[in-house]
């Protein structure tokens, strides 16, 4: 059969065929991608049968995620050793884009975990409870000053990083002796929970849990009365703090943190 009697269809027709809008053929058309076979007679764009293949196949390579001008490449090259090496390229993009969702999901459940914790807890409020071990990323203040200006730095990046990355279960590190010496404001060092990229982590064990709204100026009272909690109860601080916060609202009033230290029995 001639081409002449090769079926064709409008804009309209094409674009139902694929489920797609006329906008995205007209798109493809204007940069060059996938052009209509034909014009009839009063210009109007004419698909024909022929060019349902190709379509598919652009559908197909720009529905897993392929770039318009790797999709590009391939059909100028017109070649299965191009396409299978467009296809190894972006299935190792899958795996890594699998890994970030899943490192987002454990972010993700780590954080409801603690917001479950901690909503409706009462300021001041202490528990002792056991934790299993958490994979954490930290980055530790080698400055060894409070506000020095490249450690504010590092903590300006990890925030936006975090943010950026779905990571929303930032947390601080202070020394016992810190805690003890009214030095609570010397952050040791700043992590992340994560099961990706860990290079620590917080130990499992029985710990002192106080919660509290305070700001981080007022952590040395914070920290002496959960001191003194630990002592009334029989217990003895055996680990750093590790302050875990949650932002239950908008205004840093609503700002809740968690902090938990390592207890063992007085006697032993």
């Amino acid at each position: 059969m001639g081409r002449k009697y090769e079926k064709t269809y409008t804009t309209g027709e094409f674009a139902s065929l694929f489920s797609v809008s006329k906008h995205t053929l007209f798109f493809y058309d204007k940069i060059g991608l996938f052009s209509p076979e034909e014009r009839n007679n009063n210009g109007y764009r004419c698909y024909t049968a022929s060019q349902i293949n190709t379509f598919d196949t652009i559908l197909t390579l720009r529905n897993i995620g392929i770039p318009i001008e790797q999709i590009r490449s391939y059909i100028d090259a017109d070649s299965l050793d191009h396409l299978i090496k467009l296809l190894i390229s972006e299935e190792k993009n899958l795996e890594n884009r699998i890994a970030e969702l899943r490192r987002i999901k454990s972010s993700v459940s780590s954080f409801i975990e603690l917001i479950d914790d901690i909503k409706g807890r009462n300021e001041g409020e202490v528990e002792l409870r056991r934790f299993n071990s958490v994979s954490i990323y930290e980055i530790i203040n080698d400055s060894n000053q409070e506000l020095e200006e490249e450690w504010s730095k590092i903590l300006s990046s990890m925030e936006n990083e975090s943010s950026k990355s779905g990571m929303l279960n930032q947390g601080s590190r202070i020394l016992l002796d810190d805690v003890k010496n009214g030095r609570s404001s010397f952050i040791t060092s700043v992590f992340i929970k994560t099961d990706e990229k860990a290079n620590s982590s917080i130990s499992e064990g029985m710990y002192a849990v106080m919660y509290t709204y305070k700001q981080y100026t007022d952590f040395d009272e914070v920290y002496k009365n959960l001191l003194n909690i630990i002592d009334e109860k029989g217990f003895k601080p055996i680990s750093d703090a590790y302050e875990e916060y949650a932002m239950m609202g908008i205004t840093e009033e609503k700002k809740l943190t968690r902090i938990r230290i390592k207890i063992e029995n007085s006697s032993s």
